[in-house]
């Protein structure tokens, strides 16, 4: 009788990143709700008597990852007394000299991947585990030229990699894996890991393979649901789903017209249920033209403060989606504390300055100055070269 084997794919919980887009009010929120997603991970694991969780990447944040956060993964990971943890580090989280993996003595159940293709047999299991972490900030060449199948009598083959399947959109310092090189390597299943969404289950000749995705939204960009994925095969039989566990959304509503705040803030009440405005995280962007845009953005955000917990509100002259962190913008965010924050002093004041000048040479001036503001007051990382 064939052995068949249940894992666990997750990547990308990013342990004390404070990159959550939003005011700066979310952010202890959004790390609660991390963890929450984290410990409903293991109770998947438990619950589906899981023999592995793949761990595809950035468990943590390298730069901010503090000792105790480590110590309480590690302390999780060793509860789960049936189920064997496979690691690989990656472009976050790499396995540097000062990495965070190094704040711990791992328990025996957990095994982190180094440089280079390595594997781990489980012939109880009739299942070879190959993986490669990062170990540096740029990522090393992955020859999958190593994985030799036919060396190992074992009937399923896995792979765990922080990596990408090449495209015309790969990322920068990442190497891409060609697809005649995948199926070459004769594996059952590729776990990837890096995206921030689901990429699907794709199959390239005889493998399977699936990067999971984060498990939380962390941007306005990253609508949709995110989670962690559930699979079981036998070497020839593979099944794998998505399990979703995000616990909040996400979710921009664009209002393209002029209107009165009353009217907007009932178009928002019917397009919503009252569970997404106690739970999800909203952006609201009015592009209409106002006869005074920061009056309509407060008395919109005071219609709307009852029903809707987390919420802001902007004012732009673009129209669409394509709100970033470059447009000139008005904005009011709900506090818990009652005062204004940082973005919303600093969105006033540069629009004041732009309100003001005529110039179009010091208007852009101070509109390259909204886009480093914006992205420094959001621990974002923006190159301007000009």
């Amino acid at each position: 009788m064939a052995i068949t084997i249940r894992f666990v794919h997750c990547a990308g919980f990013q342990f004390d990143s404070r990159s959550w887009e939003g005011p700066a009010c979310w952010i202890a929120m959004r790390n609660q709700d991390l963890w929450h997603t984290f410990e409903a991970v293991l109770t998947l694991c438990q619950k589906e008597k899981v023999d592995f969780l793949f761990v595809t990447g950035d468990l943590f944040d390298q730069e901010n990852a503090r000792k105790e956060t480590v110590e309480r993964v590690y302390r999780s990971f060793s509860g789960l007394k049936d189920t064997r943890v496979f690691i690989t580090p990656g472009d976050q989280d790499p396995l540097v000299i000062s990495s965070a993996y190094r704040f711990a003595e791992w328990p025996g159940n957990v095994h982190i991947f180094a440089g280079g293709v390595s594997h781990i047999e489980i012939p109880a299991k009739g299942t070879v585990i190959y993986g490669s972490g990062w170990t540096n900030y740029r990522q090393e060449l992955i020859d999958l030229g190593m994985i030799q199948p036919v060396l190992h009598n074992a009937p399923i083959q896995v792979m765990l990699l922080h990596a990408e399947i090449a495209s015309p959109k790969n990322t920068d310092r990442f190497i891409p894996l060609e697809p005649e090189a995948i199926t070459a390597s004769g594996l059952t299943y590729l776990a990837l890991g890096h995206q921030q969404k689901f990429s699907g289950l794709h199959q390239i000749g005889d493998t399977f393979w699936a990067d999971c995705g984060s498990p939380e939204a962390r941007s306005f960009q990253d609508s949709g649901p995110h989670g962690v994925l559930f699979g079981e095969t036998d070497g020839k039989l593979t099944q794998v789903d998505f399990v979703e566990l995000g616990g909040r959304n996400y979710i921009e509503k664009f209002w393209p017209q002029a209107a009165e705040p009353k009217e907007i803030a009932s178009g928002l009440l019917a397009d919503t249920t009252k569970e997404e405005r106690q739970r999800d995280l909203f952006r609201i962007v009015l592009s209409g033209p106002y006869p005074d845009p920061e009056s309509t953005v407060q008395t919109l955000h005071q219609l709307l403060s009852e029903d809707f917990s987390y919420f802001e509100v902007y004012h732009t002259s673009q129209s669409g989606p394509a709100l970033c962190a470059d447009v000139n913008v008005i904005s009011i965010r709900r506090q818990t504390s009652g005062f204004p924050d940082l973005t919303e002093v600093f969105g006033r004041e540069i629009q004041k300055r732009l309100s003001s000048e005529n110039r179009p040479e010091e208007q852009r001036r101070w509109e390259l100055v909204q886009k480093i503001g914006l992205a420094a007051i959001s621990q974002g990382r923006e190159d301007y070269e000009d």
